[in-house]
């Protein structure tokens, strides 16, 4: 019957929880609107800062310290104890992984599973991948290997041996399917792909793959000069190579190369090639052999390029004799005492911040905006429109395709709906903070987080503080007040279902004895 009554008012997911034995509460609200609560753990407030939120916004992790051993906390559960658990090392995902060191050995916790002993696990290596295992480096006797853990204990080498992994190297795809690190083996430096390791240089720079990570390109140093070397194939050798950008279409990467004092922008990709009308070239077979092609002129200074999403335009900042442009496809725009790295609208327009004198501009699809004393970060909604705040003086306003909104202290956190249809963001005025949406101001309050919109595009939720009390906002409607929120952080579940992690004091902590703070996981419907 309380099933029946749940599914009626809140939807299948709350009901299914019902049934499954799960320790839900419902309430309801002054406003009709039905919600759950469900305390998920009970965290010493010594503990408090350091809880670590899980994938989902469901779960929370942390560490304690008990009796001289410590141990990580997942919701109300503690594992095993250890005598050191590496400070910095938990990374949490659905579950959460650790490093644990004892008798000079280390071994990485992964789901409740001790992995094999390792003589060092490189700090800051622990990852989680898209499928349930676990990637970190470790050495044993001497070499370093890239290692697989799932979280039942199974453990895969994923690489050969490495006299070293250089430490921030590792890199993922865009789609998350496709890892890369830089290893040095004796002297020479290489860059290893899916466990496919790369010819090896002198010297590695940055290292880049292309979105879908099929390809892989960096800068590599043999002999004095630099080349660019994609797929293990070595390009033309330069003085000197920048930062390499990856096409959207896996196709192309792009340079700023160097000779003498010059730049000048290469364009790396197949040899067989059809020249565009836009002045890039275009893949008219994949698989063969790569060729580079300068374009524009050359420079003082190259920026770091950027591609276009349909991967037809490339932009990037020059430098010349204390001058500054944005050069779209070799051809220069206006000349400014400064600019911004240009974006691309989902349309392939670009946008950038310029500025001359004290005043800045924004430059759109060529041509320049009204001038402002600051500017924030451009953004897009629907179609076309570009949305960026500006300061005029003291106050800031945001700019909806060249139409000015009302004046503010600070603005920040701005939201668009999925459609793109509406925009929402944080103002402050005075003492109190509102949320904007589509121009209208909402009522004030001490403190506001991020706004986002439900997925069907008709609410907009965000956490508010008055006084001592947060609550969520749906729209108008506030929720039910809790003393305060572990994040101010919203999450989606369903069309119109959502839900967030309160506090609120509890009696001791159960783990610890010590002072603690109830974890309250609170499930709602925005109606």
């Amino acid at each position: 019957m309380n099933a029946i009554r749940l599914l009626r008012y809140g939807g299948w997911l709350v009901a299914c929880l019902v049934l499954c034995g799960v320790g839900i509460v419902p309430l309801a609200r002054a406003d009709n609107h039905a919600h759950w609560e469900s305390v998920i753990a009970n965290v010493p407030d010594t503990r408090l800062p350091e809880v670590l939120v899980g994938t989902g916004g469901t779960d929370i992790f942390y560490t304690v310290r008990k009796d001289n051993m410590q141990a990580v906390v997942h919701n109300r559960t503690m594992g095993k104890s250890y005598s050191e658990i590496i400070p910095g090392s938990l990374c949490v995902g659905t579950t959460c992984a650790y490093i644990i060191r004892d008798r000079g050995q280390s071994r990485v916790v992964y789901g409740e599973q001790e992995g094999m002993p390792y003589d060092a696990i490189l700090d800051g290596s622990l990852r989680m991948e898209p499928s349930p295992r676990l990637r970190y480096f470790a050495a044993k006797e001497g070499k370093w290997f890239s290692v697989l853990q799932d979280p039942g204990g199974a453990i895969a080498i994923a690489s050969i041996p490495f006299d070293e992994i250089r430490p921030g190297s590792c890199i993922c795809s865009a789609n998350q399917a496709h890892t890369a690190y830089v290893g040095r083996i004796g002297a020479q430096w290489t860059a290893c792909l899916d466990g496919r390791v790369c010819p090896a240089y002198d010297a590695l720079g940055s290292v880049v793959l292309s979105p879908d990570g099929r390809h892989i390109a960096f800068s590599a140093s043999s002999e004095g000069g630099w080349c660019c070397v994609v797929d293990g194939r070595a390009g033309r050798s330069y003085d000197g190579i920048g930062p390499i950008a990856a096409a959207p279409d896996n196709q192309h990467f792009a340079y700023p190369a160097r000779t003498g004092e010059q730049w000048m922008l290469i364009n790396h990709g197949p040899a067989r090639q059809a020249q565009a009308a836009s002045g890039l070239t275009r893949v008219a077979a994949s698989g063969v052999p790569m060729a580079e092609q300068a374009i524009g002129e050359p420079y003082a200074f190259i920026s770091t390029p950027v591609f276009s999403p349909n991967s037809a335009l490339i932009a990037h900042a020059v430098r010349q004799d204390d001058r500054w442009s944005i050069v779209i496809n070799g051809r220069p725009d206006p000349w400014f005492d400064e600019v911004d790295t240009p974006v691309f609208s989902p349309a392939n327009m670009p946008v950038y911040r310029a500025r001359r004198g004290e005043k800045w501009t924004m430059v759109v699809g060529g041509k320049e905006g009204p001038w402002f004393d600051g500017l924030g970060t451009p953004r897009f909604a629907a179609g076309n429109t570009v949305i960026y705040p500006a300061r005029d003086g003291v106050q800031w306003r945001l700019m909806v395709n060249g139409a000015a909104g009302m004046a503010y202290d600070t603005i920040s956190d701005i939201t668009l709906s999925p459609d793109g249809r509406h925009i929402a963001y944080t103002a402050r005025q005075g003492e109190h903070w509102h949320v904007v949406r589509d121009g209208v101001a909402g009522r004030g309050f001490d403190q506001v987080g991020t706004p986002i919109f439900t997925m069907d595009n008709r609410h907009l939720l965000y956490a508010a503080k008055a006084g001592e009390k947060w609550a969520v906002m749906v729209d108008a409607q506030r929720g039910t007040e809790f003393p305060g929120l572990l994040r101010p952080t919203i999450y989606l579940d369903q069309i119109n279902f959502y839900h967030f992690l309160a506090t609120r004091p509890s009696a001791k902590s159960a783990l610890t004895g010590d002072e603690g703070t109830e974890i309250v996981l609170v499930r709602a419907r925005a109606e």
